[in-house]
């Protein structure tokens, strides 16, 4: 299903450059890829997203502007999503008329003021808030709900199963305690008010995760079949049944009939068919 939909986006990834190119306003586009967040897809573990971990906090900054980028062009440095707007606005030619400052800055900036060598990231607010700084060595987890800590080696391959600071403290507590100082400056530059007190971040109660799973199951496919000839169903069925991964009849079907949103007829016999297949074996 995953790579279904990874295929889907370059589709129409592909549609778009077609109708530049056909335009001739090509090399005359900004063209930004990225996403706002990851997938764990079962790293460490984890599914979903809200994690600090590359999986899930990295993403993809593509960028192809002929007037400044070369093709083929790698750069190292960190960004992240902040950087789009003021990138937008200086290709427009706009400045930005607010008076506070923006925590990114153009990618094509010529007198660069943000410090790209490290990267500042945030999440939630109240106990399921975290933040974490990351430099070409070090990752740094701070979780406000419980005040736990993380420091991973980002020069490995498996550096995000193996906690530094659970195994080796004593060895890194140099490393922690310059990276935590580091991220409470960006909190209190950045961050949401209550973050930090006497120079420190705030320690609030254990974060307790909701025991009822979630709830968000597609609601989309109706929709879609309201605007073209779709059959969603037909869809999944085809992605998937040439892969070793999905197995659709060995799904949680109960549970994702029970939470879906105002389930039609075609979803309905869906169900009823996997599960069929589920009890004949």
């Amino acid at each position: 299903c995953y790579y279904s939909q990874i295929t889907f986006i370059d589709e129409q990834v592909g549609r778009i450059i077609k109708k530049l190119k056909d335009s001739g306003e090509y090399d005359n586009t900004l063209i930004i890829y990225s996403s706002d967040h990851g997938e764990m897809l079962s790293d460490l573990g984890c599914y979903q997203k809200f994690l600090p971990y590359d999986s899930s906090a990295k993403i993809p900054m593509i960028v192809r502007y002929p007037k400044e980028t070369n093709a083929g062009e790698v750069r190292e440095e960190f960004v992240d999503l902040n950087d789009l707007l003021p990138t937008m606005l200086d290709v427009a030619g706009i400045e930005y008329p607010e008076k506070y400052p923006l925590p990114g800055e153009s990618l094509f900036e010529k007198n660069k003021i943000k410090d790209r060598k490290t990267q500042y990231v945030e999440y939630s607010d109240n106990t399921r808030r975290w933040v974490s700084l990351r430099d070409s060595e070090y990752k740094y987890v701070y979780y406000y709900g419980g005040g736990n800590e993380e420091l991973f080696d980002m020069t490995k391959s498996d550096g995000e199963s193996y906690n530094l600071l659970e195994h080796e403290r004593s060895n890194f507590e140099e490393t922690r305690i310059a990276m935590r100082k580091q991220l409470v400056e960006k909190e209190k530059q950045y961050g949401l008010l209550w973050c930090i007190e006497n120079d420190d971040f705030v320690k609030l109660t254990d974060y307790v995760p909701n025991p009822k799973r979630n709830s968000a199951f597609p609601v989309f496919p109706k929709t879609v079949k309201e605007k073209i000839d779709f059959d969603f169903y037909a869809e999944v069925e085809n992605a998937t049944k040439n892969q070793d991964v999905v197995n659709i009849a060995e799904l949680d079907l109960d549970t994702f009939m029970t939470h879906k949103n105002k389930p039609d007829k075609n979803f309905e016999n869906f169900i009823i068919k996997y599960k069929g297949d589920k009890e004949n074996g």
